[in-house]
């Protein structure tokens, strides 16, 4: 009997093969894998229960009590955002928004606020092997697939939920977009005008970094866009009309929108053009630097795993190389490339904090594919210059050219297994060690701490929480699992017997002292000193790395008997 249907072509056997790799990255243990959840996360996935439930969400505000005058924070709803405002801080809606449907069928739990992540994450290396077999060829789209699968950099923003990673996503599509048109009049260009608005809107630092994108793509492919005007016009018309809503939203509140920008950037009053030039330069090149991208990555460890740069040291020497050759042979595509990397880092050098990897996410996936562009040179020309001739002038590398002609099938495979290695080393540091080493930077046990204090205080006590709990009543509705549509219009900043501490006399110490015998208090270790805890909560640990360390204290004197008890 004839088998229906055509054999995968070992070029695509190898593209999926890399595609599950990715996605066994992206998406293994990711309900638990980083530990807890961050108040972002937190924040994402409740907003979008919320837009799931009610078509808009709570945010802070402050109102003054008619009877002290007294200002008091509360929550009042708002309607369907295109930005939110997560405690002072506007961040686009595009991450709510695409999580609606998993909050709703999985309701505020860490995996429902990733699922988006991962999903872009998958979809960007998809994305990406699309446009590298258009732009260059099967070798190149196979090693850039590979590298972007296995990226540290890209691995870890998969898997925790913040809007920075759709941008590697649009920016991938846009190019794909792109380069389909230049080999259909054009036609598909105004797919890409879309994509890069979005890009812009999805994440702050793109106000700065899509318009010089744009330019170096223009200026790169200055010939293309001559020969097809009227589809670069529709292009353009696409991303003003696209981001129209942005910009009107911008106008209508520009304090919010600019309220980030001047909270982190290097701009002030304080200092002069020159310092700020200088800090400029030096933030560029930190995040072009070799321990940055290939040694310790991003001091935060949400934003880098322990042990791994950016970027993999295998990576390193096609980074270089294609660098020049981009840079020298001045191809459109090679071009482009070369001019993303390096303009990537500017809207973060703007900004405090350098190097920074979220800020600088737009040069996902650029990086990898300049890597896979050089490390195929090298691979070809090593090939190429193993099966000719010695020139006589070379005589003296002769036994290099044959113990090259020799071993060339050896170095393919030594190719393979460096980069098998590679991947094997992040699967353990990712799953193995990094959970333990993190902990604390991911909340971890926060919301069982805040469950085990609900239930010792039984409605009867007040609960006192550590002031360094940020996002503190998102916290508590996710651990409660409150059904947004069941809060009123305006609701209270805690709910009634909630109180968070402060510092000094308001510390948990202070109010210990005075509350301790009929309250409740949650705190990380030692802000109670000299007091034995009722329960700690612990975080991961494993023979690999060290013993379970306590992450939070619940401090607690017996519970008063009840009524009928007494």
């Amino acid at each position: 009997m004839r088998r229906l249907g055509h054999p995968l072509s070992p070029e695509l056997r190898f593209a999926l093969t890399l595609l599950l790799v990715g996605a066994a990255l992206r998406f293994a243990l990711l309900g638990s894998n980083p530990p807890g959840m961050f108040r972002d996360e937190a924040e994402k996935v409740y907003t979008a229960w919320s837009l799931g439930q009610t078509g808009g969400y709570h945010h802070l505000v402050h109102t003054t009590d008619p009877r002290t005058g007294v200002s008091l924070p509360v929550f009042e709803r708002l309607g369907p955002p295109l930005f939110v405002d997560a405690y002072g801080s506007w961040t686009s809606a595009i991450y709510h928004w695409c999580d609606v449907p998993f909050a709703l069928a999985l309701g505020p739990t860490p995996l429902a606020a990733r699922l988006p992540a991962a999903l872009a994450g998958l979809l960007t290396l998809l994305a990406l092997w699309r446009y590298a077999r258009r732009a260059f060829d099967a070798e190149v789209a196979l090693l850039a697939l590979f590298f972007l699968a296995i990226s540290p950099w890209h691995v870890l923003f998969s898997r925790w939920a913040q809007q920075g990673i759709f941008v590697p996503l649009w920016l991938a599509l846009a190019l794909l977009m792109f380069e389909r048109g230049r080999l259909a009049a054009g036609r598909p260009w105004w797919l890409a005008g879309v994509c890069l608005a979005l890009a812009l809107y999805t994440y702050e630092p793109m106000r700065v970094t899509v318009p010089l994108f744009v330019i170096a793509l223009a200026w790169a492919h200055r010939g293309d866009l001559r020969r097809n005007r009227q589809a670069a016009l529709l292009a353009l018309l696409a991303f003003v009309a696209t981001l129209l809503p942005v910009g009107l939203w911008m106008a209508a509140h520009r304090a919010e929108g600019l309220q980030r920008w001047t909270a982190v950037t290097i701009f002030s009053e304080e200092t002069s053009l020159g310092e700020e030039a200088a800090q400029f330069v030096a933030n560029w090149l930190s995040h072009l630097s070799f321990p940055f991208l290939f040694l310790g990555g991003d001091a935060n460890s949400r934003h880098s795993i322990p042990g791994f740069g950016q970027m993999h040291l295998i990576e390193l020497p096609g980074l270089l190389i294609g660098l020049v050759i981009a840079l020298t042979q001045r191809r459109p595509q090679d071009l482009t490339l070369a001019l993303w990397f390096l303009l990537a880092p500017v809207a973060p050098s703007l900004t405090r904090e350098a190097p920074h990897a979220l800020r600088g996410i737009a040069a996902l996936p650029a990086a990898h594919l300049i890597s896979a562009f050089g490390t195929a040179a090298i691979f070809r020309g090593a090939v190429r210059w193993a099966h000719e001739s010695l020139p006589l002038r070379l005589r003296r590398l002769k036994r290099l050219h044959e113990w090259l002609r020799a071993n060339i099938d050896g170095l393919r495979a030594t190719g393979l297994v460096l980069g098998g290695a590679t991947a094997l080393l992040l699967v353990l540091q990712l799953f193995l060690r990094a959970p333990a080493l993190t902990a604390e930077v991911w909340e971890t046990g926060l919301h069982d701490a805040l469950r085990q204090a609900d239930a010792l205080a039984a409605g009867r006590r007040p609960v006192f929480v550590s002031g360094r709990v940020l996002y503190l009543p998102t916290h508590l509705r996710v651990a409660r699992r409150t059904p947004p549509a069941s809060l009123p219009e305006v609701t209270s900043f805690l709910p009634p017997g909630w109180n968070q501490t402060g510092q000094g006399e308001y510390g948990p110490a202070a109010l210990w002292d005075q509350f301790g015998q009929a309250a409740v208090f949650i705190t990380t270790p030692g802000e109670i000193p000299d007091r034995e805890p009722v329960a700690v909560i612990r975080g991961p640990g494993n023979r690999f790395t060290a013993p379970p360390r306590v992450l939070w204290e619940i401090h607690a004197a017996p519970a008063p008997p009840e009524d009928g008890q007494r």
